[in-house]
């Protein structure tokens, strides 16, 4: 679809007539928006010609044949190779029963780690949290052990 990108302006000629033109097409009416509709279709027209010139300038020489310019199509991506020894994925069906979902625990750290938070801890100042002090231990929170 063609479009015209050009702003047409509108002015009362000495004639009487209402003339609406732009840098390349001007036309007159004896009202705005017939000088308006006048101008549209000489402006459509003109834009049909420059284009249609532009696609035969475009042809090949003995070929006859317009030129398109495409982008480059992407190449596809190799997909994984699989070893041979490698099982394939599971590809059965799978049977959900409900009610069997495994309830949600805490996070509990390996001994080491919580070993090593308590050693940070003692070193470190204890910032106040966005809710304030945070001093109380959180909800679900497991106090270090002390036997460790």
């Amino acid at each position: 679809m063609t479009t015209v990108t050009a702003k047409p302006r509108l002015k009362r000629a000495s004639s009487g007539l209402w003339e609406c033109s732009d840098s390349v097409v001007a036309r007159a009416g004896k009202t705005p928006r017939e000088a308006y509709d006048h101008w549209m279709v000489a402006a459509l027209l003109e834009t049909q010609q420059r284009t249609s010139a532009l696609a035969k300038a475009r042809k090949r020489p003995g070929r006859g044949q317009a030129i398109t310019v495409a982008p480059p199509k992407p190449e596809k991506a190799a997909a994984p190779r699989r070893r041979r020894d490698e099982p394939l994925p599971y590809q059965g069906s799978v049977l959900v029963v409900p009610g069997t979902k495994a309830a949600a625990r805490p996070l509990v750290l390996p001994p080491q780690m919580r070993l090593a938070a308590q050693r940070a801890a003692e070193c470190q100042v204890r910032l106040a949290g966005l809710g304030g002090n945070d001093a109380r231990p959180r909800a679900g929170a497991r106090p270090p052990d002390e036997s460790e």
